[in-house]
Order: C-alpha cells, then sequence, then structure tokens
C-alpha cells in the first residue's frame, strides 16, 4: 500500500481519493457469516499474528499518519468508504433479502473501528453511503431491482444512489486549499 501511495505522490496529484474495502482490516474477509482465510488483518510489528485487534491498532495508528503524509505534500485527500457489507451474495437465491441485509445498527457496528481510525483527521471529506443505503435496514434492493452484484459490490443502478454524495465529496476536496 505505502509504495503504491508514494508512488501515487511522486505523480503530484492535486487530489487523491482514498478507496478501500476498509471492513476487511478491521473485520476481515467475512461472506456468509464466516470469517476466511486469508483474513486481511494487518499488523504493525515485523512479526507476530496479525489478528483483528493488531489490525484494527494499526489501522487506527496508520490512517492519520497516511493522511498526513499525503497532505503534507500539498496534495487533497478524501475517503470513499464501501457500501454496506451484506450478509450472503445477492446471488445466492435460497436467501430472501431480509436475511442478507444487516440492520443499520448492525452495519453501524461492523464499521465503528475504521470510522474511528478516520475520524481521527480533520476535515478529511468522506463519501459514506450508509445514509442513502440503509434505513431500518440496509438494503440489497430498490424498487425492485437489485443494487449490488454480490455482497459487497454495487452495480450501477446502487451507486447511481450515491451521486449527489460524491458531488458533495468532490466539492468539498477540491474547495480545500
Amino acid at each position: 500500500f505505502r509504495r503504491v501511495l508514494f508512488r501515487s505522490l511522486d505523480l503530484k496529484p492535486s487530489a487523491l481519493f482514498l478507496v478501500g474495502r476498509w471492513d476487511l482490516y478491521s473485520n476481515g474477509w467475512i461472506r456468509g457469516g464466516r470469517l476466511y482465510h486469508p483474513t486481511h488483518f494487518l499488523t504493525a510489528q515485523p512479526t507476530g499474528d496479525a489478528t483483528r485487534e493488531t489490525s484494527r491498532r494499526a489501522l487506527s495508528k496508520a490512517v492519520p499518519e497516511t493522511l498526513a503524509s499525503i497532505r503534507s505534500s500539498g496534495i487533497r485527500a478524501a475517503v470513499i468508504f464501501p457500501p454496506p457489507l451484506l450478509r450472503d451474495s445477492v446471488t445466492n437465491r435460497r436467501k430472501q433479502p431480509s436475511e442478507l441485509e444487516p440492520t443499520r445498527a448492525e452495519h453501524l457496528e461492523n464499521v465503528q473501528s475504521y470510522r474511528d481510525a478516520f475520524s481521527q483527521t480533520d476535515s478529511v471529506p468522506v463519501l459514506d453511503p450508509t445514509d442513502r443505503l440503509c434505513a431500518e435496514r440496509c438494503g440489497s434492493s430498490a424498487n425492485g431491482e437489485l443494487l449490488y452484484i454480490d455482497d459487497n459490490h454495487l452495480q450501477a443502478k446502487g451507486a447511481m444512489l450515491l451521486t449527489d454524495d460524491l458531488r458533495t465529496t468532490l466539492d468539498a476536496l477540491l474547495s480545500k486549499k
């Protein structure tokens, strides 16, 4: 990641979006309610186990440091949070939407650690799709059309729901000095 980041900084962009499936680093790769291997956990130590706790600590430390590096290079930054993770893929025809869709409270609990990591930074615009995609439940469809192509990627219909939020985030990013 750092190698890609520093290569990006060498290009001297005026602005940079940090986009990631941050929940992989804070909770591991969960599919169908199970933690898969590889977990995608991080650690700040060169040796030792990478666990959920070490990953959350590493993310909490690395996010503010990374954003500070970007800003100290004179580059504006914004963050895009991933859409809510469904409990299983929308392609699983054996599941009803209610079995796929987490509640808003469950989603917020699952993303709290990476939201906390990003909240340590001052005034970085964040596009968080939670409000658009979650009322009481985080919907997998709207008006009879699927919003996702699997358990975590939006298809065009879902992405279009975020158009105004993306415009707002982009405006906030470009208005920063």
